[in-house]
């Protein structure tokens, strides 16, 4: 359960990291 628990909060974390760049970029676009 915890392995669960911490890989979906990696993904949430990644996933949120991936749309901070590319409204970074559109920023600079």
């Amino acid at each position: 359960m915890q392995v669960f628990v911490i890989t979906s909060l990696m993904g949430q974390n990644l996933h949120h990291k991936l749309c901070f760049y590319n409204s970074f970029l559109s920023t600079w676009n």
